[in-house]
């Protein structure tokens, strides 16, 4: 899917692609990349979990409730780790790929030419 705009990846293509990283020798995506692509997925997962939980915290039935204040917190708490993650991946691969993906995702705008052949 190299080049694609879009990518749906499923698990074993999420985890060929980190393992690709973790050896510099990952492709190059235009859009999202297999990971980034689950990353939205998972942040936004823990987004919704965060909202819902701190929602709940405001109503009658769970004011208070330690049990509901412990699920909002675990629910915070890997918001900010997966953020961590994400910040980790996009420098990861701004350096591997030789661009800046930070001024990507600001602008809307990368580089549209084919990744140039890594010599061994």
């Amino acid at each position: 899917m190299q080049g694609s705009a879009i990518s749906s990846a499923g698990p074993r293509e999420v985890f060929s692609y980190l393992r690709d990283a973790v050896f510099l020798r990952a492709r190059r995506y235009l859009g999202h990349n297999p990971a980034g692509a689950a990353m939205i997925i998972a942040l936004l997962l823990m987004l919704i979990g965060t909202s819902v939980s701190g929602y709940l915290l405001t109503t009658d039935a769970y004011w208070g409730s330690k049990q509901a204040e412990e699920v909002h917190e675990v629910f915070a708490n890997l918001t900010i780790g997966l953020i961590a993650l994400h910040v980790i991946g996009v420098l990861a691969a701004s350096l591997e790929h030789r661009e800046n993906l930070v001024t990507a995702m600001i602008t809307g705008r990368k580089r549209n030419q084919p990744e140039r052949k890594k010599v061994p």
